[in-house]
């Protein structure tokens, strides 16, 4: 079982009985794509009945499509600014109350906000009559936006997401409404001012305090919703700081049932879905959030006793989740969160735009208070752009998902039954030291465009995976429960010693190095960064960077790297951390504070061992197949620890390594997108020129032992060589410390993996990012 630091509780015993459930007890249902529209480019959609022919249709930009055989039809004119459709949302709103739904569009470029009249009984004897355009203002750029009952009448209203600038309108009653020349009445909408502070890339509404008026919330806190929401004062409450890149909605749900609300959001223009839970207890449950601007975690809990915030990350392997929603896939009448990426944001220029498009539902076990991950698709022409929906389109008593983007209109349909995820065709026979090359037409060649090699960089990962094992889900991310065990000052920054979960029943040791410009909350790891500028960077600037310091193959582990024992050239986390860098330095598994690591512990998800049957005559399954996968996935929840500090910029976190630490950053990296750099010492050569090509050293325990017997140590054999590893990290900055005598990594094989991988990085727009320096020494990083 756990260990004693874990503190078992009875919750956490369910967990555990409930993980080792087989798949079969899983409901997730599997979704079939249907293409509508693949030529579509229109970012947001709506689901109307259009021609009240008790069908529900598709509404997507200039067009409906009519139900079942989806037949298209004209709807408007949509204006194109610098290359893109002004259709950034598709609300769906009677708003003429003529019976007949119309639509709202809310956009960035126009800066307008205009509702679409439906044409009404002509739709019947006219499917292509167009649909009439009435503006109702023009604040400015606006995200997109979404409907809620901001004033609690019983009416919807529009929340903007406003860039520099927040409101919300109103539809007045008809009695205020005017009259067109013809006397027909012309709905009016009423602008109400919020304080500016709400103002940032995301935006959403609910009750945070639970007084029962609906809240509105953004980035960096939230608007406290007086009792006259019309004339009333909103009062800004900076609680928390979520990222710059928020998702439309920030969704305000009870993710725990603990009759509190919390925040779900996802970076829509880089990777991550996380939650932000509201009550939990700050020592032993996760890391507490700093307040925006100056004031700490402390002083906002102190202003509203028993009121704090909690950082979790949910999934952060892929990108771009833009637009999030609560749905009831399954039936079971709890919703689960729905996210999939957008397609092509900011044309290409956001990390993982050319990643595999892709969407999931994830749902929340309260009792192992972990998200399990649902695929809906993985690789298919199908993008949740700016306003996807959900709907019973088929009538078929479950709910199906429309996806609008700038690639396609793609109708996802609930199949309402449950099964595994669709089989993984087999890799294509790549030439590894070639990892420029893709499959195409049954042949290899060079990748021609960015959006070319990003199956072929999925395709690395995957060959990494058949010899370490695949990289752990969304369900393992199990709360951090961080415990201190000591905190020592030094000159330059304050070291702390501390363990974290990893996963269930596993906690990693490792030194938290936190440079003295912080200053940290008394006893803890939370701080803040007094006089930064809290309006740099969209409010977000002013944090410290922060490292991942992965250490070199000595039985003291971290604490060599922390500069406690050994070699000077060992000391970078010291270091880094004396010019200001925040460091954690994990202890790998079997060294360190780590030394007892059971690398044959039992997968209980495995069959019974006693199960002859079931296994073949063999133990149980492994959890990881490698110790490289597992020093990987405890180096990703490392990164989940880094990001919920409040002083950590985390869009600049870092990694570095040497020798044991310098590939273990490498191939940290290859799975972990959020890192931005990687520094590596004395890490890798090419297979071939490992001792004349014997792998052996791979093969223990703690690396790969797949690799011995699986791939008999042949590198010829291996699916997987360095010349990729580097060409998956691509375009992010690698420094590569190549000496001239290493005796374990022969330079011959690092040049060739460098040039390898080099027109990748100029493919990718980043021919500068791959840096290599051959110093005169041997095994060292001077």
């Amino acid at each position: 079982m756990c260990s004693p630091a874990m503190r078992v509780t009875p919750s956490l015993l369910l967990a555990i009985v409930l993980s080792w459930l087989p798949p079969a007890f899983a409901q997730s249902p599997r979704f079939i794509p249907h293409d509508i529209n693949p030529a579509a480019e229109f970012p947001a959609c709506g689901v109307i009945d259009v021609n009240r022919d008790g069908r529900l249709d598709l509404v997507s930009g200039g067009f409906w499509y009519e139900a079942p055989n989806w037949k298209k039809h004209f709807l408007r004119e949509v204006e194109v600014i610098r290359g893109r459709y002004d259709d950034y949302s598709n609300l769906e709103f009677d708003v003429n109350a003529d019976g007949w739904t119309d639509i709202v569009s809310v956009n960035y470029r126009s800066q307008s906000l205009f509702w679409l009249e439906h044409p009404g009984e002509k739709i019947k004897s006219n499917p292509d009559e167009p649909w009439v355009k009435h503006p109702i203002d023009r604040p400015g750029p606006m995200e997109t936006g979404r409907l809620h009952d901001i004033d609690g009448d019983g009416r919807l209203d529009i929340l903007p997401n406003g860039v520099g600038f927040a409101c919300w309108y109103e539809l007045l009653p008809r009695d205020q409404w005017s009259r067109s020349a013809e006397g027909k009445p012309e709905p009016r909408f009423l602008k109400h001012e919020l304080p500016a502070e709400i103002s940032g890339h995301g935006v959403g509404f609910g009750d945070i305090n639970g007084d029962g008026r609906g809240d509105i919330v953004g980035p960096h806190g939230w608007l406290e919703a007086p009792e006259d929401r019309r004339g009333g004062r909103w009062i800004w409450h900076p609680e928390w700081e979520l990222t710059r890149d928020a998702s439309i909605p920030i969704l305000v749900h009870d993710v725990d049932g603990d009759g509190d609300a919390d925040l779900i959001w996802g970076r829509g223009h880089r990777y991550g879905l996380y939650w932000l839970e509201q009550g939990s207890r700050l020592e032993g449950s996760g890391v507490g959030v700093q307040g925006s601007g100056q004031e700490s975690a402390a002083k906002a809990r102190d202003s509203v006793p028993g009121r704090h915030w909690t950082w979790r990350a949910i999934d952060t392997s892929w990108a771009q989740p833009h637009s999030i929603f609560l749905a009831d896939l399954d039936g079971d009448r709890q919703p689960e969160l729905v996210a999939g990426k957008r397609y092509m944001g900011h044309e290409g220029r956001d990390p993982g735009e050319y990643d595999l498009l892709c969407a999931y539902s994830y749902k929340f076990d309260r009792a192992a208070r972990t998200w399990s991950r649902a695929e809906i698709y993985f690789n298919h022409r199908a993008g949740f752009g700016l306003d996807p929906k959900a709907a019973d389109i088929d009538a078929d008593g479950d709910l199906d998902l429309v996806a609008a983007d700038r690639c396609s209109l793609v109708l996802l349909e609930n199949t309402g039954t449950s099964g595994p995820a669709p089989h993984e065709p087999p890799l294509p026979k790549y030439n590894h030291q070639q990892p420029l090359h893709i499959a195409a037409a049954d042949r290899l060649r060079p990748a021609r465009s960015p959006a070319e090699y990003g199956l072929r960089r999925y395709h690395i990962q995957r060959g990494l995976e058949e010899v370490m094992g695949p990289l752990p889900t969304s369900d393992r991310r199990v709360p951090l429960d961080v415990q201190i065990e000591s905190r020592e000052e030094t000159p330059d920054y304050v070291r702390i010693k501390l363990t974290y979960a990893a996963e269930p029943c596993d906690r990693v040791p490792a030194l938290l190095l936190v440079p003295k410009r912080v200053a940290l909350d008394s006893g803890g790891i939370t701080g803040t960064v007094p006089g930064r500028d809290p309006m740099a960077n969209r409010g977000f600037g002013g944090k410290l960077p922060a490292m991942l310091c992965l250490h070199p193959t000595n039985p003291d582990g971290k604490a060599q790297t922390a500069g406690l024992v050994g070699q000077a050239t060992r000391h970078y986390g010291h270091q880094l951390a004396q010019r200001g860098f925040v460091c954690l330095i994990p202890d790998y598994p079997s060294f360190g504070d780590y030394k007892n690591y059971d690398f044959h512990k039992p997968d209980p998800k495995a069959a019974d061992p006693a199960d002859k049957a079931a296994t073949g005559g063999r133990g149980a399954a492994p959890l990881y197949v490698s110790g490289s996968m597992k020093a990987i996935w405890n180096n990703i929840r490392g990164i989940d620890l880094l990001e919920s500090l409040g002083y950590v910029d985390i869009d600049n976190i870092g990694t570095i390594g040497h020798s044991l630490g310098g590939h273990n950053a490498l191939y940290t990296a290859v799975f972990e997108p959020r890192l931005k750099c990687v520094v590596t010492s004395c890490g890798f050569t090419a297979f071939h020129d490992y001792y004349q090509g014997d792998l052996k050293g791979w093969t223990s325990d703690r690396y790969m032992p797949l690799i011995r017997d699986a791939r008999g140590n042949d590198p010829n054999r291996m699916p997987f060589d360095f010349h990729e590893v580097l060409a998956a990290i691509a375009p992010r900055p690698i420094y590569v410390n190549a000496p001239l005598h290493d005796s374990n990594f022969e330079v011959a094989g690092v040049r060739k993996c460098v040039a390898a991988a080099l027109p990748v990085f100029e493919l990718l727009g980043a021919e500068d990012a791959l840096v290599v320096e051959y110093p005169d020494c041997a095994h060292d990083f001077p």
